[in-house]
């Protein structure tokens, strides 16, 4: 089916596919982020870039930028919650060594 589909209504499917990643407030892990990588790049491959005319290549550029962008904020987004349970981890093994500590132990 997918292969009687015009550019741009595989684009739009590929868009959709961005907007929703954007909008979504989900903590992604980077299994997760790999596998809609995969799917993306199956995706965009289903479109033949050197048939497009000025203004469909101009779109389908911006739409891998795009994807890049927002795949690379969610990706920092992870980092950053991974940063912040190593922290906790961290403080938790502070406050039981000083536990410890003050047993005398």
């Amino acid at each position: 089916m997918a292969c009687q589909q015009s550019p741009e209504q595989k684009m739009e499917s590929l868009n959709h596919m961005v907007d929703t990643l954007e909008q979504s407030n989900a903590v992604y892990t980077s299994e997760s982020l790999q596998a809609m990588d995969s799917v993306f790049e199956k995706k965009l491959a289903t479109i033949d870039a050197a048939k497009l005319n000025a203004q469909q290549r101009e779109s389908y550029n911006k739409l891998k930028g795009r994807y890049y962008a927002v795949r690379l904020k969610k990706s920092v987004s992870g980092f950053k919650q991974d940063l912040q349970d190593v922290k906790q981890q961290i403080e938790g093994f502070i406050d039981a060594l000083k536990s410890d500590d003050s047993t005398g132990q």
